[in-house]
């Protein structure tokens, strides 16, 4: 099977790779790859939250900001019909996080 990286876009890919998650949980049966909770811990929890660290009040920009690096280290690869075979991402964007630069393969 050939595949191909294509740039994340959280738009497109965010419900495709949830559903890749979920297929290949019942696949195997098991965990092999992350939980859906646990990718949207990622997106909706950790992202905001180190954007806004020690911003009083939080400003939605930095939320914007972070995303967006997060999203540029997210790598994605589809077989050539189109569907995923494999997600490449980090959990932690900020830099200064001891768990930044661990990469996760789904």
């Amino acid at each position: 099977m050939k595949t191909k990286r294509i740039p994340f876009d959280f738009n497109r890919d965010g419900l495709r790779i949830r559903d890749f998650l979920s297929t290949t949980f019942s696949h195997y049966q098991s965990s092999v790859n992350w939980r859906i909770e646990r990718w949207e811990y990622t997106f909706y929890f950790v992202s905001p939250f180190l954007a806004n660290w020690r911003e009083d009040p939080p400003q939605q920009a930095s939320i914007d900001r972070m995303a967006q690096f997060l999203y540029g280290k997210i790598g994605l690869w589809e077989t050539e019909e189109g569907e995923i075979a494999g997600v490449a991402n980090l959990e932690h964007p900020d830099p200064t996080h001891p768990g930044y630069g661990e990469f996760f393969i789904q």
